[in-house]
């Protein structure tokens, strides 16, 4: 549903998202990345489904860096992810 132009972008927001929950739970691709599902909406970074039922995860995104996605996925819930960029 989204357009040709976005695709891309769209693609490695999801995977991004999907590897960190991987990361977070320690099962890494191995676990299957077909056994939770995130979203991909830019501004809704939530973890949908888990086949294990564990939903107890926080998920944000980081912010954008022109070519680059990324997400953060912890437990328990927090309230605030602090960051800091620094120039080239």
């Amino acid at each position: 549903s989204y357009p040709a132009e976005q695709l891309r972008r769209v693609f490695f927001r999801g995977w991004t998202r999907k590897e960190s929950y991987m990361k977070a739970t320690g099962g890494g691709i191995a676990s299957g990345v077909d056994t939770f599902a995130v979203s991909l909406a830019p501004d809704t970074p939530a973890l949908l489904h888990a086949d294990d039922g564990d939903l107890d995860w926080t998920m944000s995104n980081l912010p954008d860096i022109p070519d680059f996605s990324s997400a953060l996925c912890v437990r328990p819930e927090i309230t605030c992810v602090r960051y800091f960029m620094m120039s080239p």
